[in-house]
C-alpha cells in the first residue's frame, strides 16, 4: 500500500505539475491571444491610417498636378505677353513714323484743299465781276444811241494814233 500511496502521491504531484503547466500555458495563451488581438487592432488601425494617408496623398498629388498645370499655363501666357510686348515695342517706331507721315500728308492735303478753295473763290469772284461787267456793258449799249459812223471814227482815230506813235 505504501507503494500505491507513493505512486498516488507521485501521480498527484505529476498531475499538479501538469495542471500548473496547463494553467501557465493557458495564461500564456491568453496573454498571447491578448497580444495578438491587440496587434490585430493596431494592424487594422494602421491599415485605416494608411488608407486615409494614401487618399490624402492622392488628393494632394492631384492638387499639385492642377497647380503645376496652372503654373505652366500662366508661365506660357507670360511668355506670350512678353513676346507680344517685344513685337509691339519693335513696331512702335514704324507706327510713329507712319503716324508722322500720315499727319504730314493730312496737313498737306488740308493746305491743298484750302488753296483750292481760295483759288475757286477767286475765280468765282472774277466770274461775278465779269458777269457784272458784261451786264453793265450790255446795259450801257442798250442805253446808248446808235451811231452808224462810230466804227469808222474809231478806226480813223486808231490810225492817227499809230501815225503819231511812229513819227
Amino acid at each position: 500500500m505504501r507503494k500505491a500511496r507513493e505512486a498516488r502521491v507521485k501521480s498527484n504531484a505529476s498531475k499538479r505539475k501538469v495542471g500548473q503547466r496547463l494553467a501557465t500555458t493557458l495564461v500564456s495563451k491568453a496573454d498571447f491571444e491578448l497580444q495578438v488581438s491587440s496587434a490585430e487592432r493596431e494592424h487594422l488601425e494602421a491599415e485605416a491610417d494608411e488608407a486615409q494617408v494614401r487618399a490624402e496623398r492622392i488628393t494632394r498629388e492631384s492638387a499639385l498636378a492642377e497647380a503645376e498645370a496652372a503654373r505652366s499655363s500662366v508661365e506660357q501666357e507670360e511668355v506670350d505677353a512678353k513676346k507680344q510686348r517685344d513685337e509691339l515695342k519693335a513696331a512702335q517706331p514704324l507706327a510713329k513714323d507712319a503716324l508722322k507721315a500720315a499727319r504730314a500728308a493730312e496737313k498737306e492735303a488740308s493746305n491743298g484743299r484750302q488753296a483750292l478753295h481760295a483759288t475757286c473763290n477767286k475765280r468765282e469772284k472774277e466770274q461775278e465781276k465779269l458777269e457784272e461787267a458784261k451786264s453793265s456793258a450790255v446795259k450801257n449799249l442798250k442805253e446808248e444811241e446808235y451811231d452808224s459812223r462810230q466804227v469808222e471814227d474809231a478806226h480813223g482815230n486808231a490810225k492817227r494814233q499809230k501815225k503819231k506813235a511812229s513819227d
